[in-house]
């Protein structure tokens, strides 16, 4: 017999249980729907927890004599049938509150699945199209270093992170509620981007923006005057110290304890200075976010 879910089985039980009233002020087991009720009882607890579980037994041992012809005899075993009923009740909705305990936990279970399997913990704000390349060297980078997998990182412009057939700014809009940091990469390209700063106001205002990174060859001269983003403390990629502050606030972002060492800058440093060819071209739509 297959187990129902959880939420199927409370309703269930719910309706059965609906009717315990009914049996009560009956005042006996000669009711002709107790029998049926009470078989129905047992199969629902039985397919949900099984012969050997607790409540299937006591709810079996439960006695609910029939009445006897004579008065007086009727009369004690109508108590005695209403104090079965009391018990049953009382079991029945110690099931219900377990079965329902059961709900919760699945429906949060579903939720710790959700958030670890489909929801980036980084998600890198870049030009979709002149800085593909160096985004996707930060994503190969901060996989390796964090032990992360590629859909933890999140980068538009890459065909896995948006597929064709997805909605992108749908996907978009759901990478910067459920990330837990954004990193801004900041060139002469992605600087007046007005969906770059889309997205940078959206982590603003959640409070998951880390410092942008200034890299192929962008400086703070770069940034127009009054500029909000003059207010964000951008590092230097081309400057290790910086990187190295960098790295720091990450960690953070990430909960990451371990230290790293001098290696790990360098390799970042790397990262921006070499800038290796990476497989895989943006994303049919990067042209469109570009566009905006």
């Amino acid at each position: 017999m297959i187990r129902l879910d959880t939420n199927t089985a409370i309703v269930r039980l719910n309706a059965l249980m609906d009717r315990i009233d009914e049996f009560r002020d009956y005042g006996t087991a000669e009711h002709m729907d107790f029998y049926s009720w009470r078989k129905n009882v047992l199969e629902l607890i039985k397919r949900q927890a099984g012969c050997d579980s607790k409540a299937y037994q006591e709810f079996s041992s439960i006695d609910f004599s029939r009445a006897h012809e004579e008065y007086t005899v009727r009369m004690n075993l109508g108590v005695k049938f209403r104090n079965a009923i009391d018990k049953a009740e009382s079991l029945l909705t110690d099931v219900r509150e377990a079965w329902e305990r059961m709900r919760q936990e699945e429906i949060r279970d579903v939720k710790r699945e959700a958030n670890n399997i489909a929801a980036p913990k980084i998600f890198i704000s870049h030009a979709a199209t002149e800085d593909h390349d160096i985004a996707n060297a930060l994503r190969q980078w901060i996989i390796k270093e964090y032990g992360l997998q590629k859909e933890d990182v999140f980068v538009s412009s890459s065909p896995d992170s948006i597929g064709s057939d997805d909605f992108w700014l749908s996907e978009i809009g759901k990478a910067l509620r459920s990330c837990s940091a954004l990193v801004l990469l900041l060139t002469k390209d992605s600087i007046l981007k007005r969906w770059v700063l889309f997205e940078v106001g959206a982590a603003f205002g959640s409070g998951k923006l880390l410092p942008p990174l200034l890299c192929k060859g962008a400086t703070i001269d770069d940034i127009p005057d009054k500029d909000p983003l003059l207010a964000l403390q951008a590092k230097l990629a081309e400057d290790k110290a910086e990187l190295g502050a960098f790295i720091e606030k990450l960690d953070k972002k990430l909960e990451f304890d371990e230290e790293h060492d001098l290696a790990v800058v360098d390799s970042l440093y790397r990262c921006f200075s070499d800038c290796p060819t990476i497989d895989g071209s943006p994303s049919e739509f990067s042209h469109v976010v570009d566009e905006i």
